[in-house]
């Protein structure tokens, strides 16, 4: 048996490690050398207009030195990796923005505008008729809907009606989403459900990423995971079975005609601790997400956020 002294320490270790291996490996503006960092890197710049058009009320002119940053940053990857299905969802983006100020009558200015065409105009070709970025109307399910097409119909939402969900429609979907797998059935995640305006507020500013329909939210839940359910070497465990919790839930969600929108909690440990206080979360939760929760309106718009294809991932040994 492994005294507990040598628990501590190969524990200790390999949260070294985990740190060690985020800091090398994991993507930063400064260290774009790698084709799959970039590429993670382009996809996060270009998915923040994405969310931009799919505001309620997207602002004119929005984004103006993220967009000039993405339209930089996508030729210096066209230098070195050419283009690809990656940089066709840029142009696509970039076309959508335009077309977006086109559609409501207001002019960006000249410089800007001219920056925007060129790119788009120099690309033009590579999109051969495909609108493969930007935003799309939602499609609300219907009963002729077959099973891989309700799973893959769920979309992140940002623009709901003026409703609370009630805690008994969250229920039954609870009851649908614990059947995810878990650690031995541990069981090990929390829902934790807001419907307190000004509770809600406060929680979100903490959050920081649901700027522009932060005030549509009149559901919020906060999912977690109960370190009481986890023990040696299972640190991260809690995040793999939160998360598949979570998934559940959304879908469960979504069977209802409900729609949902994810905002992660990667804060710092002060604030994660503060959003925990303000939520009457347990000291020995952890934060997974949270989970914006409504109706949707009609002809809401929503990111086409595009999938890379299935070869990508799939490695056959």
């Amino acid at each position: 048996m492994i005294s507990r002294l040598k628990i501590f320490f190969l524990e200790l270790s390999s949260a070294c490690y985990d740190l060690v291996f985020f800091l090398k490996h994991s993507f930063k503006k400064s260290k774009l050398n790698e084709k799959s960092k970039f590429s993670a890197h382009l996809t996060k710049q270009y998915h923040v207009v994405e969310k931009g058009l799919a505001l309620p009320k997207p602002r004119p002119g929005f984004g103006e030195k993220k967009i000039k940053l993405l339209i930089r940053d996508t030729r210096i990857y066209e230098q070195q990796f050419g283009t690809d299905f990656l940089t066709q969802n840029v142009v696509s983006v970039i076309k959508s923005y335009v077309d977006f100020h086109i559609r409501i009558g207001f002019k960006l200015n000249e410089e800007y505008n001219k920056v925007l065409l060129d790119f788009y105009d120099d690309r033009s070709t590579e999109l051969k008729g495909l609108s493969t970025g930007g935003v799309e109307v939602y499609k609300h399910l219907t009963s002729e809907i077959s099973t891989h097409q309700f799973l893959m119909s769920r979309k992140s939402v940002r623009n709901f009606k003026d409703t609370h969900v009630s805690h008994a429609t969250i229920l039954q979907a609870i009851d649908i989403a614990k059947y995810a797998p878990s650690v031995c059935n541990r069981q090990g995640w929390k829902a934790h459900m807001y419907d307190e305006p000004n509770q809600i507020a406060s929680l979100l500013d903490l959050q920081t990423g649901n700027k522009g329909f932060s005030h549509l939210i009149n559901t919020l839940i906060i999912i977690t995971g109960d370190m009481n359910f986890f023990t040696d070497f299972e640190r991260n465990q809690l995040y793999v079975d939160g998360g598949l919790f979570a998934q559940n839930l959304m879908l469960a969600l979504h069977s209802y005609g409900l729609v949902t929108c994810p905002l992660n909690t990667c804060r710092p440990f002060h604030i994660e601790n503060k959003i925990k206080s303000i939520g009457h979360i347990d000291r020995s939760e952890r934060l997974i997400m949270f989970l914006a929760v409504g109706e949707p309106r009609h002809d809401v718009m929503v990111p086409k956020s595009q999938r890379r294809s299935s070869e990508s991932f799939l490695i056959k040994h």
